[in-house]
C-alpha cells in the first residue's frame, strides 16, 4: 500500500502545473508607462520574504495592464497563501468576468462571499450563476437580496433576465418594471421592457423604453465596489486618466473630471480627445477662456478639427455669443456633414438673428443627418410654420405624435394650431382635443389649462 501512495503523490506532483518563474516576464514588449509599474511589482514577488499580498499586487498590476493570464497566476498564487483575504477572490471573480469565463467567475465570488457576505459580492455571485446557467442558483441568490435596498434594482433585473429565459414574459416585465421604479436611470432595464413592448407589438412603448435607455447606457445601481475601485486606481498613464476623467464627467462631477484631463495632458500633450473634452467640460464651468485654450491647443495640432470646432462652438452658444460661434460651427459642419448638433445649433442662430430660409435649411440638415431627435425635427416644422409653408409644417408634425408621451402633446397641439392657421377647424378643434388629452394623461396641468382656453375659443369645450 505505500508503494501504490507514493506512486499516486508521484504521479500527482508531475501532472502539477510549474509555478510561474516571475523573473522571465517580457518587460521589454510592454509598454513604456507599463514597464515600470510591472517591472516593480515583479520585483516585490522575487524577494525571499514576499508574501500574498505581493503576489496581490502583482496581480492586480498585470490585470489593469490587461495581461490577463499572468494575472490570474499571480491572484491564485495570493489566495494559496492567503486564503481568507477576500480581496484577491474578489478580483480575480472581476477577472474571469471581463474574460468570460462565468462558471470561474461565480466560484471566486462563491469564496468571496462565504468570506464576507456584502451585497455587492453577493450580486456578483449571483449575475456569474445567471451568465453561466446556474439559473436556480441564481435566482436564490437574488431572492435573498430583495430586503437590501441598496441592492434591489439589480437583484429585480437578474429574476426578470431568469423569468425570461423560462419563457414567463409576465414576470420579467414585472421585474423589469419594478426595477425601472426604483432607479429611474437603469438604461439596462429600460432596453429589456423595450424588447418585451417590440415583441408584443407596442411600438409606441418599445420607443419610449429606448430613449429612457439612450439618455443613460452605462447607468447600473450597483452598492460601491471597492475592489472595481481598486483596479482602476492602479494606473496613472494619460489613457487612464482620461478614462477616469470621462467617468467622472458622467457623474457630472466636473471639477474632478477637468483635473483628471488636465493630469492626462499634462502626461501626454499629444492627447487631444482629453483636450477635446477640456472645451466642453471647461464650458459648462463657465470658463470660456480655459475652454478656447485647449481649442487652440486642438487648432494648432491639426488633427480633429471636426471635434473640436463642434465643442467649442456649441460652448459660444450656449455663452450666448453668437457671432463668434456661427463660423465655428460652420467650420464643424464642413468637416462632418453629418453633426446633426452643429447643423441644430446653426438653425437656432439663423432663426435668432431673423433669417428664417437659412434657419429652414439649417434645421433640414440637422432632421438629415439625425432624423430620430424629434426636438430638432420639431425647430424644423416649426420655422416651417412662419414661413407659411404649412403643409410641408403639418407633414413634419404629424409623425412627432405618434408616440403616446408627455412631449408629445406638445406636438399634438403645433398640428391643431397649424390647422387652424390653415382655416380647417374641424382637425383644428379634433387635435386640440387630442392635445388636450394627452396633457391630462401625462399631468401637465397648465399646458392641459392653456389648451382649454384657445379650444374654448373654438367652442370646442363641453
Amino acid at each position: 500500500m505505500v508503494r501504490v501512495w507514493l506512486l499516486l503523490l508521484a504521479v500527482s506532483l508531475a501532472v502539477q502545473t510549474p509555478a510561474i518563474d516571475w523573473r522571465s516576464l517580457p518587460l521589454d514588449s510592454y509598454p513604456a508607462d507599463a514597464r515600470a509599474q510591472i517591472a516593480a511589482a515583479r520585483d516585490a514577488v522575487l524577494r525571499a520574504d514576499a508574501g500574498a499580498d505581493a503576489y496581490g499586487q502583482l496581480g492586480l498590476v498585470l490585470h489593469a495592464w490587461e495581461q490577463h493570464d499572468l494575472a490570474m497566476e499571480a491572484y491564485e498564487e495570493a489566495q494559496r497563501r492567503a486564503a481568507k483575504n477576500v480581496a484577491w477572490w474578489a478580483l480575480a471573480g472581476l477577472l474571469a468576468t471581463r474574460t468570460g469565463q462565468h462558471a470561474r467567475a461565480a466560484e471566486y465570488y462563491a469564496r468571496a462571499a462565504a468570506l464576507e457576505p456584502t451585497p455587492l459580492l453577493q450580486l456578483r455571485l449571483a449575475d456569474a450563476r445567471l451568465e453561466s446557467g446556474q439559473l436556480e442558483d441564481a435566482r436564490r441568490n437574488y431572492d435573498a437580496l430583495l430586503t437590501r435596498p441598496e441592492a434591489e434594482p439589480a437583484a429585480r433585473y437578474g429574476l426578470g433576465r431568469i423569468a425570461l429565459a423560462s419563457g414567463d414574459t409576465a414576470t420579467a416585465r414585472k421585474e423589469f418594471e419594478r426595477a425601472v421604479s426604483l432607479e429611474p436611470t437603469f438604461g439596462a432595464a429600460h432596453y429589456a421592457l423595450a424588447q418585451l413592448a417590440r415583441r408584443g407589438g407596442d411600438l409606441a412603448a418599445a420607443r419610449q423604453a429606448m430613449a429612457r435607455q439612450q439618455q443613460c447606457l452605462a447607468c447600473w445601481p450597483m452598492p460601491p465596489d471597492p475592489y472595481a475601485a481598486r483596479l482602476d486606481a492602479v494606473r496613472d498613464d494619460a489613457a487612464a486618466l482620461l478614462h477616469r476623467g470621462l467617468q467622472s464627467a458622467g457623474q457630472s462631477d466636473d471639477a474632478r473630471a477637468i483635473a483628471l484631463h488636465e493630469e492626462a495632458v499634462a502626461k501626454k500633450p499629444q492627447l487631444l480627445q482629453a483636450r477635446v473634452n477640456l472645451i466642453t467640460l471647461y464650458a459648462r464651468t463657465g470658463n470660456l477662456t480655459a475652454a478656447e485654450q485647449h481649442y487652440r491647443a486642438v487648432l494648432a495640432a491639426g488633427t480633429q478639427l471636426a471635434e473640436a470646432h463642434h465643442a467649442f462652438g456649441l460652448a459660444l452658444v450656449a455663452a450666448r455669443d453668437l457671432a463668434r460661434a456661427e463660423p465655428i460651427l460652420r467650420l464643424a459642419v464642413e468637416a462632418n456633414p453629418l453633426d446633426a448638433e452643429a447643423f441644430n445649433a446653426l438653425g437656432v442662430i439663423c432663426e435668432t438673428t431673423n433669417r428664417l430660409p437659412d434657419a429652414a435649411a439649417m434645421y433640414a440638415r440637422a432632421v438629415a443627418a439625425n432624423p430620430r431627435v424629434r426636438a430638432v425635427r420639431f425647430n424644423h416644422a416649426r420655422v416651417l410654420v412662419n414661413l407659411g409653408r404649412l403643409d410641408e409644417a403639418l407633414a413634419a408634425l404629424v409623425p412627432l405624435t405618434s408616440e403616446d408621451d408627455a412631449e408629445s402633446a406638445r406636438y399634438a397641439f403645433a398640428v391643431s394650431t397649424v390647422y387652424v392657421r390653415k382655416g380647417d377647424l374641424t382637425n383644428g378643434r379634433r387635435w386640440g382635443q387630442e392635445a388636450l388629452a394627452r396633457a391630462t394623461k401625462h399631468g401637465l396641468a397648465d399646458f392641459a389649462t392653456a389648451i382649454e382656453r384657445d379650444l374654448a375659443k373654438l367652442g370646442t369645450v363641453r
